[in-house]
């Protein structure tokens, strides 16, 4: 299954608005099954996370990579989803960003965590 990135600004506020939801210490996870054939993401770091450009470039990086590798791998069924990952506050280390999103995705959807 394919990830494709989720561009369109009104596709993005209606995840904020009518998706489902979980929380973690620097990460917030939307989520809604679609119709389509692919999980679509969108990940969204403000500058209040870090001021630094290839912080959150590395950070947008790593965690659309976990995701493609863990989450996309392990899809068996055929429905997608749309993901809306946000960042709450920069982590310290980069693991903590694969730990916590192996953790809200096992919860989310109900498949064990692999970091």
């Amino acid at each position: 299954m394919l990830l494709q990135r989720l561009q369109q600004s009104r596709e993005i506020e209606s995840l904020y608005r009518s998706a489902g939801r979980m929380t973690s210490a620097h990460l917030r996870l939307f989520w809604r099954s679609t119709r389509l054939g692919a999980d679509r993401l969108a990940i969204v770091i403000s500058t209040k996370v870090s001021k630094k450009s290839t912080r959150r470039n590395r950070f947008r990086r790593i965690t659309r990579e976990y995701i493609r590798a863990n989450h996309v791998a392990q899809h068996s069924d055929r429905v997608g989803h749309d993901l809306l990952i946000v960042f709450r506050s920069a982590p310290n280390i980069e693991q903590e960003v694969l730990e916590e999103c192996g953790s809200l995705l096992s919860r989310a959807f109900g498949r064990p965590a692999s970091v």
